[in-house]
């Protein structure tokens, strides 16, 4: 469900984080719009964790979500440096940045949104690296297979003129401290 700061920053529309209950049940965002996000403790220490990973600042966390917020830090380094090595420092990095869709039905006519905010977003000549923090404990869709994050490559390719290769990963420390990040060139961002 979605907080009023939310669906406003949403504009009412569908957004890559719901993709997959989206999918799971077609009237599922209908049937939430307007309603109040229900989140527990889980949810408001991954909002603050969240919170310090955007702002680079995690003054405000406990010892434990410190923890968590280094070992995102640690992993989010290690993959961009892997994918791309020695022009990392020639990245521009877009933290939280909301990425926006526009589609026409063809049958009716009818213009759709659709959005995006990755966590972070590296970006350097072609190549552009998508990664989402995961900080709890139940297991997400891996980068390959996750549906938010295969919204999220196609809006960051609409996004950025002339990106031909986009890598995605999730990081989520509670569950690995070593993701494998999937890639996509030009036709399986198509598809």
């Amino acid at each position: 469900m979605n907080t009023p700061e939310e669906l406003d920053e949403r504009r009412g529309a569908t957004s890559a984080s719901n993709a997959e209950p989206d999918r799971l049940c077609g009237g599922r965002h209908l049937a939430q719009r307007g309603l109040p996000h229900k989140g527990g403790p889980d949810a408001a220490r991954g909002d603050k964790v969240h919170e310090a990973l955007k702002t680079r600042n995690p003054a405000a966390l406990s010892i434990e979500e410190w923890a968590l917020y280094d070992d995102c830090v640690n992993i989010e380094g290690k993959l961009v440096d892997q994918f791309f090595g020695e022009h990392l420092g020639k990245c521009k990095v877009f933290r939280e940045e909301r990425f926006w869709a526009r589609v026409q039905d063809n049958r009716t006519g009818q213009v759709f949104e659709h959005s995006g905010k990755p966590d972070v977003v590296y970006r350097f000549s072609t190549r552009a690296m998508v990664i989402e923090y995961k900080t709890g404990f139940n297991e997400v869709a891996e980068a390959p297979t996750n549906p938010q994050l295969r919204d999220q490559v196609v809006l960051t390719k609409g996004f950025f003129a002339g990106v031909e290769e986009i890598a995605v990963a999730v990081i989520q420390p509670p569950i690995t401290l070593d993701p494998t990040p999937a890639i996509y060139d030009v036709e399986a961002v198509k598809r």
